[in-house]
């Protein structure tokens, strides 16, 4: 009988399959290394593919009463419905004014902090350009904020939003 029990035992430690390796936390060195062999599995993108993420965005229209009454059209760039600038022209390493509106009623944007990260197409590293408290309704926006933003480099840039910390969404812009 008790080579019995002594062989399910046995036979039960070997089916779980259980090892030391699976049980200990991994280093960080073990982790960068399967970070890199996940990345490596991942299939190259093709010049086409690549360039796709980086199109322009494009501006949409939206129309807004001016303080005299009269209606107004501005183009918008940014995701239709949910958040935008006022569409101007960006110049390599000059400063410009870019207001920002959020149509997103149910995020209550007011008083929430805005991130723009910035990453130029060419070059690996991002940069945080702006971080401010989202004022209130303007322009029939439910949120807005004015920006100051200045872009080193001339070409594509992607500006990152985050809102609290948390991705919001984005857009590609050509500086010249």
């Amino acid at each position: 009988m008790k080579k019995l029990i002594i062989t399910l035992l046995a036979l039960g430690l070997v089916t779980t399959g259980c090892t030391a390796k699976d049980t200990e936390p991994q280093t960080e060195p073990a982790k960068q290394e399967e970070a890199k062999q996940e990345e490596a599995k991942q299939p190259e993108l093709t010049k086409e593919q690549e360039d796709s993420l980086w199109e322009l965005t494009p501006a949409f229209p939206v129309e807004v009463t001016g303080a005299d009454g009269q209606k107004v059209t501005h183009q918008i760039i940014g995701e239709p419905g949910r958040f935008g600038f006022i569409a101007a022209p960006f110049a390599a390493g000059k400063p410009g004014t870019y207001v920002w509106h959020f149509w997103d009623k149910k995020a209550a944007l007011p008083g929430k902090t805005l991130t723009i990260k910035a990453k130029h197409k060419d070059d690996p590293e991002t940069q945080e350009i702006v971080s401010a408290q989202i004022l209130g309704p303007l322009n029939g926006a439910d949120a807005h904020l004015p920006t100051d933003i200045t872009l080193p480099k001339a070409g594509k840039n992607r500006l990152d939003i985050f809102v609290d910390g948390k991705p919001y969404g984005g857009v590609i812009v050509d500086v010249k």
